[in-house]
């Protein structure tokens, strides 16, 4: 699976009415195939470090996926399909979301909404 950045704040312990333990847990139960997240989800997650190395004690679960040329294509196509629908999505987004359709993997969010509307894309929510 591909996880979004709430979904780590979540490992980090920081997520209201969803405890570190329930983000292990629910990983455990749900997740068989691989935890991976986007290059971009680890920006946005070390970002909130005051060192790489605090983040990186968080980053240990998961493998991170290159943000390629092919992810930036897809990141682009997302984008463009939502604009013509009249929707719309960050960069940042766009990209979590072409990496989870690319590789053919849900993406776990609590933002469930910022990507619905992708085509082909399987979104799972983890708060309980």
């Amino acid at each position: 699976m591909i996880y979004d950045t709430n979904f780590l704040v979540a490992i980090q312990g920081r997520k209201k009415g969803f405890s570190r333990a329930d983000a292990l847990a629910w990983m455990k139960r749900e997740d068989s195939g691989g935890a991976y997240v986007p290059s971009i989800v680890a920006i946005e997650f070390l970002g909130g470090f005051a060192s790489d190395a605090e983040g990186a004690v968080h980053l240990h679960y998961f493998t991170i996926l290159p943000m390629d040329a092919a992810v930036l294509k897809e990141a682009v196509d997302v984008m463009r399909e939502l604009r013509i629908t009249g929707q719309s999505v960050g960069a940042a987004d766009s990209i979590i979301a072409a990496t989870a359709r690319l590789y053919g993997l849900p993406l776990v969010t609590d933002n469930i909404r910022h990507f619905i509307n992708v085509s082909g894309l399987v979104v799972r929510g983890f708060m309980k």
